[in-house]
């Protein structure tokens, strides 16, 4: 976000010009209209990518890493091995390799369209979870535990309750 004149005022068809002062991004705007407004809010944004953003007192920067998960289990059978590996290009290295690509591992005759949308929100689910998680501790270290009040969810991803409630 930056507050600032960037340029001279823009003439509209409108009775008097009008100066640009504010830059917000949409993830920051988005704060703004789920009402994160107090210290130790945080807003998780689940649409094309994830976001977490925890409104601080303090600046803190994130200190012990950030790390993505590899595979994660059909919790719904555990006793099948099937797997599905995600390349979020946002969670590290894979940002470098053009070629990363998803898949599922473990697939067979009795595997169903439904377990493998079941494998995908739960994978999602579990990857911002640890996102969430690592953050959470991070802002707990800095900013104190009493601190982190309210959690919101926002974005299309969170229409979906089976996602929330993992």
């Amino acid at each position: 976000m930056s507050l600032n004149v960037f340029d001279k005022p823009i003439k509209l068809e409108l009775s008097r010009a009008i100066s640009i002062t504010a830059v917000v991004g949409d993830v920051q705007a988005s704060m703004f209209g789920q009402c994160v407004c107090q210290h130790g809010e945080c807003l998780l944004t689940l649409g094309t990518g994830a976001f977490v953003n925890i409104l601080t007192d303090q600046v803190s920067a994130c200190s012990d890493g950030i790390y993505s998960l590899v595979a994660h289990s059909n919790l719904s059978c555990p006793d099948e091995n099937i797997y599905f590996l995600h390349a979020y290009h946002t969670f590290g290295g894979h940002s470098n390799d053009p070629y990363c690509g998803s898949g599922f591992i473990g697939i067979d005759y009795q595997t169903t369209r439904d377990d493998l949308l079941r494998l995908i929100l739960e994978s999602i689910a579990f990857v911002v979870y640890e996102l969430f998680i690592l953050i959470q501790h991070d802002f707990n270290k800095y900013q104190g535990e009493e601190n982190f009040k309210f959690l919101h969810v926002a974005g299309a991803i969170s229409a979906c309750d089976f996602i929330c409630k993992l």
